[in-house]
């Protein structure tokens, strides 16, 4: 326990504004009723106690950092992948419709060709085929 002021436990939920005006204030009457090895003492373990928690969230905070790092770099690799995929799936689209375009203008040159051929023929009648009696 610091100057009457309990450590905040993890598992405790979050402080109030008030609670935390509180304690300051108890603190610094604390430290101006006291003499001064007592606030020596007092301070020396309010250092101390920072200092372990500036450690404490020095270290949280590079995991934090390295975890997001990994987190990104894996987004990326998947949307690299993504894009490749993507990309060899367009090559592959593109590659089929120049096949159909080119089937496409085949097929439209022999239907002309057909076409032509049609005309050329003379057309036959039913009654050329069935003469009347």
């Amino acid at each position: 326990m610091l100057l009457g002021i309990e450590p905040r436990d993890e598992n405790e939920p979050n402080r109030t504004e008030a609670e935390f005006a509180f304690g300051e204030k108890k603190m610094r009457t604390e430290l101006e009723q006291s003499s001064g090895s007592e606030k020596k003492k007092m301070l020396t373990e309010i250092f101390q106690k920072f200092g372990s928690q500036k450690l404490k969230f020095g270290s949280q905070f590079s995991r934090t950092r390295s975890q997001s790092s990994q987190i990104w770099s894996n987004e990326e690799m998947y949307l690299r992948r993504r894009i490749v995929k993507i990309e060899a799936n367009k090559k592959s689209l593109e590659i089929e419709v120049k096949n159909l375009s080119i089937r496409l203008e085949e097929v439209e040159a022999n239907a002309i060709v057909g076409g032509k051929r049609i005309i050329s023929i003379p057309r036959i009648s039913k009654y050329h085929l069935y003469p009347r009696n």
